[in-house]
């Protein structure tokens, strides 16, 4: 990547605690409580849109790759970015030339089939501080992303059976930490597994 990008951990999302996330945002990842929330949102067909008429990138997430829902959020992230400019030879690169034009099923079916990005995943989640889930593992958080794409608010999550779009915003991370704040904290107000961190430009 040419444009340095880097992610930020979310302290908090009161307004005093996002002052202190880098300018510039342009997705944030969620990590939350699964099964109740999920069940939940899957009905909000009537938010969902055409990610390929948005012009994003968006891959469903197969279960041939297992436990990656971090690595599907990092990837929408990162993919979606106005900023980012990739290395011709670098493999994410290669991979969103390869995906360029396909619907969401067939992106996720040429991730799943990617093992560049599977060897990649697996390394960096084998450096972490906590054991890594393995691929038949019942996990009881989900990872999701939130982009900033044509002046709106649109959720990524690749179990889900399209893109959400939150409506137009003028203030994306702000906006966006009352969505999450809204629908989906205020559904489980007792958990302790969310988790947020910013996408922003590594100034």
């Amino acid at each position: 990547m040419k444009q340095p990008l880097k992610f930020h951990d979310v302290l908090g999302l009161d307004e005093e605690l996002l002052c202190m996330v880098p300018p510039g945002c342009e997705a944030l990842c969620l990590l939350f409580p699964y099964k109740r929330i999920h069940d939940m949102r899957s009905q909000r067909q009537d938010a969902m849109v055409d990610p390929q008429n948005q012009g994003i990138v968006y891959m469903k997430q197969l279960d041939q790759f297992g436990n990656a829902c971090g690595t599907f959020a990092c990837l929408h992230a990162i993919a979606n970015s106005s900023t980012v400019q990739f290395t011709d030879d670098s493999l994410l690169s290669l991979f969103l030339d390869k995906i360029k034009g396909l619907d969401a099923e067939a992106s996720g079916l040429a991730l799943a089939e990617e093992k560049s990005i599977h060897e990649a995943s697996e390394e960096s989640a084998s450096h972490g501080q906590t054991a890594t889930p393995t691929h038949e593992d019942i996990v009881e958080g989900h990872f999701i992303t939130f982009v900033l794409k044509n002046g709106r608010i649109l959720e990524l999550d690749g179990r889900m059976p399209g893109v959400i779009d939150h409506g137009k915003t003028d203030s994306f991370l702000y906006d966006t930490s009352r969505v999450i704040r809204d629908e989906f904290m205020a559904v489980e107000p007792e958990s302790l597994m969310f988790n947020v961190v910013a996408l922003c430009p590594d100034f």
